[in-house]
């Protein structure tokens, strides 16, 4: 069995985080299987986690939980560990003699270790290309955006600001002028293969932004082959996101009795600092702040 209890308890975080969770069992492992690589990582208690990160408006295509809960947990787990699980680090947590503590050297390799958990749990083929796409977008962002730049995070900022001048020059210049028809109009499926293709290159260039940024040639391919799914899925994506709209109209109707009561303790939910989505990102900027401290004390003089 990879993962260990097979039970795992949960319970709210508390009565004004209604969105986070606390494991209320001894903790949580996971022994990945020969074939990934044989690690194994321990989520020690106390531990909070918000499931799976699933924006409301959307939850109801892909619910906070599910056969990937245990998955989701350990993300979260590893994403908020990424300076202790760190190649080297003396705080790395001691598992077994038999078992090889699993090592990250930046997020990605949390995502790629969720793809495996998925599979192992036997998370449906799309829903778990879907979700690992989602990771990824979400590591490509946060690194893109993190507070200590790194020269290799510069270059990333930099060719992503180059593909959004890109696209208003293209706009500016007319530059697709030529798939506009005789009588001036767009016809549909001219404006469909239009987005798909700047989405399809847009997509496929922030990924390799995201790749330079994180200084990780191996991570080219899985983060093409992400760019190309959310691509091939966007009928599904966009018409999630109308149906989304409409339940943030009802939710909106619901709260306003209220004075948007459930809204404001959302957004301050959101905005606290110990909330798991703020420590994911405070452990990537650890990790960018050891990882230039590492580099300015090896480079020569330093």
């Amino acid at each position: 069995m990879p993962f260990t209890p097979e039970l795992v308890g949960l319970v709210e975080a508390g009565e004004d985080k209604p969105y986070d969770w606390s494991l209320s069992t001894a903790g949580l492992r996971w022994d990945a299987t020969a074939a990934a690589g044989g690690r194994a990582v321990m989520v020690v208690v106390p531990f909070r986690t918000d499931l799976a990160s699933v924006p409301r408006f959307l939850s109801w295509l892909f619910p906070r939980y599910g056969k990937y809960t245990k998955a989701a947990v350990i993300h979260d787990y590893l994403c908020q560990s990424l300076d202790v699980l760190a190649p080297g680090s003396t705080a790395r947590p001691q598992l077994d003699p038999d078992a090889e503590p699993l090592t990250l050297r930046d997020r990605s390799d949390a995502d790629s270790a969720f793809l495996q958990m998925m599979t192992e749990l036997e998370v449906p083929w799309a829903r778990r290309l879907l979700m690992y796409s989602a990771v990824s977008w979400a590591t490509v962002l946060t690194v893109l955006t993190a507070k200590r730049a790194t020269s290799r995070v510069w270059l990333g900022r930099a060719m992503a600001a180059l593909l959004a001048i890109a696209i208003v020059v293209a706009l500016l210049t007319g530059a697709f002028d030529p798939f506009v028809s005789d009588d001036g109009s767009w016809a549909w499926l001219q404006i469909i293969a239009v987005v798909a293709v700047v989405t399809a290159i847009g997509s496929a260039w922030l990924m390799l932004a995201g790749v330079v940024a994180l200084g990780r040639a191996d991570r080219l391919l899985p983060y093409l082959g992400a760019a190309a799914f959310t691509v091939v899925s966007l009928p599904l994506i966009i018409g999630g996101l109308a149906i989304g709209l409409l339940l943030g109209v009802y939710l909106v109707v619901e709260d306003a009795p209220t004075g948007f009561k459930a809204f404001r303790k959302r957004w301050k939910l959101g905005k606290s600092r110990d909330a798991p989505r703020a420590e994911r990102k405070e452990a990537v900027a650890r990790a960018q702040e050891a990882a230039a401290t590492a580099a300015a004390g090896s480079a020569p003089g330093g």
